[in-house]
């Protein structure tokens, strides 16, 4: 009994990782707007605007590794930061999914899927 106690304590104490929704919305959608359509508050003040996330392709490539690449290193001339030493590897990982997922809402215009 002690041991389902504790054990119980102890889940409860973990703190709930974010989702790649979250992250995305504490982190990003001030640019690229909440359907990370590139019309966020932020946007007017940018040169050049960021990027509608919804449209491919992408700079560096559609897939999860230049998406992860893009969030971790950010684009030099831009606004794009780099999170790579803002956010933990799952965070980074979780947050390239995310906008992987938004990629594929309005198709796709790439020739390869990396």
């Amino acid at each position: 009994m002690r041991t389902l106690l504790l054990a119980a304590l102890l889940l409860t104490s973990v703190v709930r990782a974010e989702t790649g929704q979250e992250l995305f919305d504490r982190h990003c959608q001030v640019c690229h707007g909440p359907q990370g359509e590139g019309n966020g508050p932020g946007a007017q003040a940018l040169d050049p605007a960021p990027r509608d996330l919804t449209l491919r392709p992408y700079k560096y490539g559609c897939g999860r590794r230049p998406i992860l690449r893009t969030i971790t290193e950010g684009v030099s001339g831009t606004a794009m930061p780099a999170f790579g030493n803002t956010l933990s590897q799952g965070e980074l990982e979780q947050l390239a999914d995310f906008v992987l997922k938004l990629s594929r809402q309005k198709g796709c215009g790439c020739k390869t899927h990396q």
